[in-house]
């Protein structure tokens, strides 16, 4: 219940930065989810809202042999 007051409170879009409305950052947050699917899960859809963004994944074809920030992964961590 909390959960869904506080999407409901994030999907009006009155609080928090707006990053994901530059069309650049969007992307890139798009990218992101698509980089992993079909290898970590299955990208089943997603929306990039101005402050956050919704994902419905498939995670049952998770690959043991293909997690995020193995060797031969070139991507750097996120740094929060």
């Amino acid at each position: 219940r909390q959960f869904a007051k506080f999407d409901g409170y994030l999907d009006r879009c009155i609080c928090g930065e707006r990053w994901l409305e530059q069309p650049e950052i969007a992307n890139e947050a798009a990218s992101a989810l698509r980089f992993w699917a079909d290898k970590l899960y299955e990208l089943i859809a997603y929306t990039v809202m101005p402050n956050h963004v919704h994902a419905v994944m498939d995670l049952s074809i998770q690959d043991a042999e293909t997690t995020p920030g193995e060797a031969g992964d070139e991507r750097e961590p996120a740094e929060y």
